[in-house]
């Protein structure tokens, strides 16, 4: 069975999910396993297996990497980035397309961090790849408003 696991060193048994459920009804085997195991091995403890950790992780655009490459796109690093650009009339216009979208756009869905990011990834496509690109290259600022609209008629 693959349901369940011993190790003896650590005198601990790991259970899936799929074997506790079963062993809460006394008219299953598993139920009668699992009181078997403890009346053997009082001082067993038991540990409910949880979800592996994925080994690669794959983007919605096909992209395998190690881990998910967007764990960390929050507010406060996305407006660091932003920051960061060398000035110009491009810089303030990103500026202030991030900040309308965080404030306004959240006012129109229950969240706004959705077209903010997805905005953000357009805006910023090589932010993963090559960060320093943004500061020797002209950014075309894109426009805001379809990520709004995008979001109101899902």
């Amino acid at each position: 069975m693959e349901n369940y696991k011993i190790d003896f060193t650590t005198k601990t048994i790991t259970i899936t999910k799929a074997f506790a459920d079963k062993a809460e009804d006394p008219a299953n085997e598993e139920y009668e396993l699992l009181k078997k195991f403890l009346n053997d091995f009082p001082d067993l403890k038991i540990l409910r297996k949880t979800h592996k950790t994925p080994k690669k992780y794959t983007t919605m655009s096909g992209e395998k990497t190690k881990c998910n490459p967007y764990k960390n796109l929050t507010y406060k690093n996305m407006e660091r980035f932003i920051k960061a650009l060398p000035n110009g009339e491009s810089k303030d216009k990103i500026l202030e397309a991030y900040e309308y979208l965080r404030d306004i756009a959240g006012l129109i869905q229950t969240s706004a961090y959705k077209s903010v990011s997805d905005w953000f990834l357009t805006q910023f496509s090589e932010y993963r790849k090559n960060p320093l690109f943004y500061l020797t290259n002209e950014i075309k600022v894109i426009d805001f408003k379809p990520f709004i609209e995008q979001k109101e008629g899902a």
